[in-house]
């Protein structure tokens, strides 16, 4: 790509972002973004940092990291490193994230945590702060809380609802208006398949539908897709002893194709 054009592409895209991300925490899971962001109701390892209901059903402790090339752009990549540990009756999880460059940089960290109340039903919360950094705007600061909440209506169907509000401490330059954000969904799980379909409400609504098939309770593979901002979504899991890797595929029909990887260990099982 010539480097003009590349860079009137980095612009728009970082303004894209920025107005449809509203200053939250990426997101951690290579699974979910397989299955086009869908599965806040999905029941699997792996997906705990992001759906904080579900976090509390959580019988293992891992450490993972996880790798976003956003639209192929170096710029635009964001590296998370997180971690699940299962204390007595209470799981907490923890994560930190990187993206962006030198002239526009947004980190975090953040920790929370879950409990099972019952066989059925669960539930998270969670504090994250976030430090935008722009160049020649200065520095934001945030800090947001999320919850959420998980029930099983049967063994095979599932809801959950996760909700986070992102809410702004400082402004160096102006001020930056951020959006809560609603997930809510459902999955259902036909032997070796599971059915998502999630409704995501922000500054504005989509759906997102997924399935997962696996393999041999080895292998996954997934598809996915989001509306109104259309994107194909796909990706494959790898169970190698305690060592999990997953691989996810993004084709947005505006900002074109996004490749991503995950690796987890898990160092202890109940």
């Amino acid at each position: 790509m010539k480097p003009k054009i590349k860079l009137v592409f980095y612009l728009l895209t970082i303004k894209y972002l920025t107005a449809f991300t509203q200053i939250q925490r990426p997101i951690f899971s290579q699974q979910l973004i397989g299955t086009g962001g869908a599965g806040v109701a999905m029941n699997s390892i792996g997906v705990e940092l992001d759906n904080l209901g579900q976090m509390g059903f959580s019988e293992q402790n891992w450490l993972g990291a996880s790798f976003q090339n956003n639209y192929l752009l170096n710029e635009l990549s964001t590296f998370q490193v997180g971690a699940i540990l299962n204390h007595k009756k209470i799981n907490v999880g923890f994560h930190t994230h990187h993206f962006g460059t030198e002239g526009f940089q947004m980190n975090g960290f953040g920790m929370g945590i879950a409990k099972k109340l019952n066989e059925d039903f669960g539930t998270g919360l969670r504090l994250n702060y976030q430090n935008l950094n722009q160049e020649y705007y200065g520095q934001n600061h945030f800090l947001g809380v999320e919850m959420g909440v998980f029930y099983k209506f049967t063994n095979q169907l599932n809801w959950a609802v996760h909700w986070v509000n992102p809410l702004q401490m400082k402004s160096l330059d102006g001020k930056l208006e951020s959006f809560s954000r609603l997930r809510t969904g459902f999955s259902y799980n036909i032997e070796s398949v599971d059915l998502l379909v999630d409704a995501d409400f922000a500054n504005e609504a989509s759906i997102r539908l997924g399935t997962q098939y696996t393999l041999k309770e080895k292998i996954h593979f997934r598809l996915g897709y989001a509306i109104p901002q259309p994107s194909i979504h796909s990706g494959i899991g790898l169970e190698i002893d305690k060592l999990l890797i997953d691989f996810s595929y993004q084709y947005h029909f505006l900002l074109q194709s996004s490749l991503g990887i995950g690796l987890r260990y898990v160092f202890y099982h109940k």
